[in-house]
């Protein structure tokens, strides 16, 4: 069995960067899934919910956990077509994906999106 795993090369100051540095064939990582929610506890009448690719495991998991009458709008900048998740999701909780596929350059679609919402 074979798995790729990209990693952005912060150099040595992350581990994770640092690990796949110095990693050669063989060499051990533990994996982990999308940590818990940050947030526990839902009473807001209305939810905004902006990640980037980095993000992405941690809001769909918040998203997951909100009240499924929660409403909202959810921003999530991916950089394929083919990153793009389903996750179970409020009905009232509006999704937009954003495509920036340059993550070498900085990205103003989410605060141009938050600025046309009424």
């Amino acid at each position: 069995m074979e798995m790729d795993i990209d990693f952005v090369d912060h150099g040595d100051e992350g581990p994770a960067s640092s690990w796949a540095r110095h990693a050669t064939p063989g060499s051990f990582i533990g994996l982990l899934g999308p940590a818990l929610p940050k947030i526990k506890e839902f009473y807001a009448d209305w939810y905004l919910v902006a990640a980037d690719m980095s993000a992405l495991p941690l809001a769909a998991a918040t998203i997951e956990a909100m009240p499924k009458d929660a409403k909202g709008v959810a921003i999530l900048e991916i950089t394929t077509v083919a990153d793009k998740q389903s996750f179970d999701a409020p009905a009232s909780l509006e999704i937009n994906w954003m495509l920036h596929s340059d993550s070498h350059e900085p990205s103003t679609a989410q605060l141009s999106f938050l600025k046309k919402i009424d």
